[in-house]
């Protein structure tokens, strides 16, 4: 967990998205959020980090879950 700098527990898990979305399979779950518009927006400041949204951008891509990703 990038931010949470080594801690993880099931809360941090279910409100990291990065984190569950790769574990999603249910087809009607997935079809909503693919229904969905998402967009995916990074900064370059000192909190952000645009590879982890980039790489967030991959797993969507993975689930065939539209999105636009913006920097």
């Amino acid at each position: 967990m990038e931010y949470m700098k080594g801690y993880d527990d099931d809360l941090v898990y279910l409100n990291s998205p990065s984190h569950y979305v790769p574990h999603m399979h249910d087809h009607t779950t997935l079809e909503r959020i693919r229904a969905g518009k998402i967009v995916l927006a990074t900064g370059s400041g000192a909190y952000e980090d645009p590879n982890a949204s980039r790489m967030f951008g991959d797993v969507m891509e993975s689930k065939a879950i539209p999105h636009l990703l913006s920097k």
